[in-house]
């Protein structure tokens, strides 16, 4: 057991300098790094540059829909500002809406410009909270002059009904306060764009990278298969160091190219938010804003800097995942001319998890059940974009990369199994069953 590995380091070593000191890996490196630099950064430029600002002043409040949701009845606001002598809260129509809070932003929906007053109790008193539809424009002076008489003629409403019970005295004391809370339905499409577009982004690059390098891994590791030198290439390097050696090589390159291109993302965003400020005299960062509106997006989920960097490591191990079993379908290989013919061991499976992960993702509009996340091809593409998003807790998303890595190993002792078995197989055709035997032999 302890020399089931020998020689893998000269194996990684030897495979991993011939990857990465190649002419072509460094100029793609290099040009795709640059390319997305220079195009991060001129972006952030562009969300940077300062546009005419059109002053807009709001509208006059005219009308108010009004949510029970409390055991009292809606007050006749109108009438106490008119006693009070308030004109303008008495001018507006308060107009009683049946139904929960939303049902009745679901009636308002088509009218966009609505103010909702929503009435319920909680342990601390009465609240009145007064909800905008998506196009609402009115200034903030207003909409808090609003909830003040609202508040205040609620109260007087509370004194009238003391005398028809002895426990509504107690109403009396309880305070009444009021909030305005924006409902707009751009942070709400805002915050599916971003999660639509992040697991679309993550998908794809998982598939173009297994791509690129899942061939290379399939011709790589039957390299050997019909050298005469590879009775005494066994004699120093054990079948699994050989096989195991080859496919960490060609992820461990791969690895590093990826890496290189999101540090170039990080550098091309913060570069290019730099300049903007310069250039166009900004009081704030673009990045910070953005940043603001994200975590503001995705308040009360795990959306944060720790979740981002374990969605990197997720992807990256996904990415593993299906290299690793390219290296499996280069293992069943007899000679390195037949590796084309075993692209289905690895393209199969992913092309039908990607699929379903692409249609789930649209039919779900970016949320996909959890067992999906569990599943590690199909986790390989999904996880990483959720921890990124928000959509799953740090929690499941550790589990998840856990399950990962667990069937890593199991695959990469497949591969080596296989490949080990296959040695005695010199430019012939395993069966299948032949195949299955060299995977549970011991």
């Amino acid at each position: 057991m302890n020399n089931m590995f020998r020689g893998f380091t000269n194996v990684f070593g030897f495979n991993f300098r011939n990857h990465t000191q190649s002419p072509k890996y460094r100029v793609v490196t290099v040009l795709f790094a640059l390319f997305l630099m220079l195009g991060f950064g001129i972006m952030m430029m562009v969300l940077g540059s300062p546009e005419d600002e059109v002053e807009e002043t709001g509208k006059e409040i005219t009308k108010v829909y009004v949510c029970n949701e409390n055991d009292l009845n809606i007050p006749a606001y109108a009438e106490f500002a008119e006693m009070a002598g308030d004109n303008e809260t008495a001018a507006i129509e308060f107009e009683k809406m049946e139904g929960t809070v939303s049902e009745c932003m679901d009636t308002l929906s088509k009218e966009s410009d609505y103010i909702l007053a929503v009435q319920t109790k909680n342990e601390d008193g009465y609240l009145i909270q007064l909800i905008l539809g998506p196009l609402a424009n009115y200034d903030d002076e207003s909409l808090n002059s609003l909830g003040m008489s609202m508040a205040n003629y609620y109260k007087g409403y509370l004194y009238q009904m003391t005398g028809l019970k002895e426990e509504t005295l107690l109403q009396v004391i309880l305070p009444v306060v009021s909030t305005v809370t924006e409902f707009t339905e751009e942070e709400d499409e805002g915050r599916e764009i971003f999660r639509i577009i992040s697991a679309f982004a993550i998908v794809m690059v998982v598939y173009f990278i297994v791509m690129i390098y899942g061939m290379q891994i399939c011709s790589d590791v039957s390299l050997e298969k019909t050298s005469k030198l590879t009775e005494q290439l066994l004699i120093y390097v054990t079948p699994y160091a050989l096989v195991s050696g080859k496919i960490m090589a060609v992820i461990a390159s791969s690895m590093i190219q990826f890496v290189i291109w999101v540090c170039a993302i990080i550098v091309g965003l913060f570069g290019g938010d730099r300049l903007a400020i310069s250039l166009y005299d900004l009081d704030g960062s673009v990045l910070t804003l953005g940043w603001g509106l994200l975590k503001k997006w995705f308040e009360g989920s795990d959306f944060g800097i720790p979740a981002i960097v374990l969605g990197v490591i997720s992807c990256l191990i996904g990415i593993a995942l299906f290299l690793i079993l390219s290296g499996v379908g280069g293992s069943c290989v007899g000679k390195p001319e037949e590796a084309a013919n075993m692209q289905g061991v690895y393209m199969i499976p992913m092309m039908i998890c990607y699929f379903i992960v692409i249609f789930g993702l649209v039919e779900h509009e970016g949320y996909m059940p959890l067992p999906y996340y569990l599943i590690p091809f199909t986790g390989a593409f999904l996880t990483p974009g959720a921890l990124i998003s928000g959509g799953i807790s740090i929690a499941m998303g550790i589990l998840s990369i856990v399950i990962s890595i667990v069937c890593c190993i199991i695959l990469m002792v497949i591969a080596a199994k296989i490949y080990k078995g296959m040695m005695f197989f010199n430019n012939t055709k395993a069966k299948p069953k032949d195949i299955l035997q060299f995977i549970f032999s011991k």
